[in-house]
């Protein structure tokens, strides 16, 4: 006689917003497999939907959740319960998305949610179950507090607002959170050599095509150079070890740019290709702009000349 035990159909749900690790309570897809390993063992695992990293599940973002919409289609059809790590790894929006999710676990054949603080057949669960769900929507409003507030102090400290590290140098931050800044020598290299080939009379394209040809890396890896991206990099103030903030450059209380890094590239030839760059600039408006050689030119006529 068959005494083995039947084990029920289970899905996996993981979702993960961060782009990049991050200090504290770092949902990574690791831990949460590791929050539900107990779970799991109850059943057997037949489908695992794991949305692309960075995909937000809160209530004032729209981001599309094909995995998630899979996750629930396939409730009470293709498999019995769906299994999260927790409520808000599940989502962020609240008693409407609760809703939503006990409408799929009535579908097919009936399905059930679990996570580690919430379980959809548990008449207890159904109780605090909206409580959940509308803690993980407040956290997120709550977040955005947060980061609003540290943006606003660290504006205040002229330190590094986020964002993509600018392309010359590293920002890192040390044991005690103070954000350290280092140049990236290859890079470094690259600027000085682009901004000697534009005193030299080379144009934006040409040294664009000379960093693909060479395999520059930009930012993110690519060698894909364009004429704005080569432009861009050479204008920044990051050439000059400046950061700028909203298009500004970020200044002390005193006006004086701040000098987060040793100039990237060497001040006497950033000074020359910034003069060369004005230089051309004029010259392309001179020749853009049609001349006229007098103010009414074109606009008023002597009676003799209608004649």
């Amino acid at each position: 006689m068959n005494t083995k035990k039947y084990k029920g159909r289970a899905a996996v749900y993981l979702r993960k917003s961060s782009l990049d690790p991050r200090r504290g309570n770092n949902r990574s897809f690791t831990r949460q497999m590791a929050d539900i390993e107990k779970i799991l063992e109850e059943f057997e695992v037949v489908a695992e939907f794991t949305e692309k990293v960075g995909t937000s599940a809160s209530h004032v973002k729209n981001h599309d959740r094909p995995e998630w919409d899979k996750a629930l289609a396939g409730l009470g059809f293709e498999y019995d319960v769906l299994v999260g790590s927790q409520m808000d790894r599940l989502t962020r929006q609240g008693i409407g998305q609760l809703v939503k999710i006990y409408e799929a676990c009535e579908q097919g054949t009936g399905g059930r949610v679990i996570t580690c603080d919430w379980d959809s057949d548990s008449s207890e669960s159904r109780i605090v179950g909206p409580l959940i769900a509308e803690l993980a929507r407040a956290e997120v409003s709550r977040l955005q507090e947060r980061v609003v507030a540290g943006k606003k102090i660290a504006e205040e400290r002229k330190d590094f607002m986020g964002g993509p590290n600018p392309y010359p140098f590293n920002v890192t931050r040390d044991a005690d959170g103070t954000f350290q800044y280092e140049i990236i020598p290859e890079r470094q290299r690259i600027l000085a050599e682009f901004a000697e080939m534009y005193v030299a009379g080379e144009s934006f394209a040409k040294i664009a095509q000379y960093a693909r040809e060479s395999g520059y890396p930009m930012s993110r890896g690519s060698t894909n150079w364009s004429t704005h991206a080569v432009s861009r990099i050479l204008d920044s103030p990051s050439c000059a070890g400046h950061m700028q903030l909203r298009g500004k450059v970020i200044s002390d209380d005193d006006g004086n740019p701040i000098q987060y890094t040793s100039p990237v590239v060497p001040p006497v030839l950033y000074a020359q290709y910034k003069e060369a760059r004005a230089k051309r600039k004029k010259l392309r408006t001179k020749k853009g702009v049609r001349q006229a050689k007098y103010l009414l030119n074109g606009l008023a006529f002597c009676e003799e000349r209608r004649r």
